[in-house]
């Protein structure tokens, strides 16, 4: 099976600056929680004057997951995937994901660190108040996206670590790691519903029968060496 190309821009800063990994990546979910839990415990406290209802609780974490997997979709596609004209420009943004897509091998930067999610923090709890004008429901939907994101961080963990044979993270597995060989679709990671919507979507391929998906799973790299 043949890997879609993409634009190849040289190396990338992470290469030649691996200590920028303790500010933009961790090394597992686990590391991810040291910082997403004191971020979420702060939201907390500060919304414990606020009454909220069953019904606005539901309603704001539902907005969240839509939130979230839109935000995801819109990043992935046209942030992480961009390829510009300038050098420094792609050197300076491919050095996460393109390089994660051209070195399979390196999974030291399957998740995010904590200046990237200190960073999203701000950015999308001032979109939720643009949108809302309201603290009360920034404060939750913040609180709400901060959970979905860390699921978000566990699913793309894990799909990278085994092979699974069956139920809902063999799905999550076929659908990312098909992103992985056919870069321009499947761009959601634990929701296919945007992909469907501005049709980037595509059938999945299986991962146990796929080499350059494999690839990017570390216990079939480790059965190699």
């Amino acid at each position: 099976m043949r890997v879609d190309s993409l634009k190849d821009s040289g190396n990338y800063l992470i290469q030649n600056e691996r200590n920028l990994l303790r500010l933009f990546a961790a090394k597992n979910p686990w590391t991810v929680l040291y910082f997403v839990l004191p971020y979420t415990l702060l939201a907390l406290y500060l919304a414990r004057n606020f009454n909220y209802s069953l019904l606005e609780m539901g309603t704001l974490f539902i907005a969240s997951i839509l939130y979230w997997s839109l935000a995801e979709y819109i990043i992935h596609r046209f942030f992480f995937h961009l390829n510009t004209s300038y050098k420094t420009l792609n050197y300076m943004i491919g050095s996460f994901h393109l390089y994660h897509h051209k070195n399979p091998d390196d999974l030291q930067v399957i998740n995010s660190g904590w200046f990237t999610a200190l960073f999203g923090l701000f950015l999308h709890g001032s979109i939720f108040y643009l949108l809302t004008f309201s603290f009360k429901y920034s404060l939750a939907l913040i609180i709400g996206t901060l959970i979905v994101y860390y699921y978000y961080e566990w699913i793309h963990y894990l799909v990278h670590q085994r092979v699974y044979n069956k139920g809902f993270m063999k799905y999550y597995q076929d659908f990312h790691l098909t992103h992985h060989v056919k870069a321009k679709k499947n761009f959601g990671q634990i929701t296919p519903i945007w992909d469907y919507v501005f049709k980037t979507q595509i059938k999945n391929l299986d991962t146990r029968q796929n080499k350059s998906m494999l690839k990017f799973i570390k216990k079939a790299n480790d059965a190699r060496a």
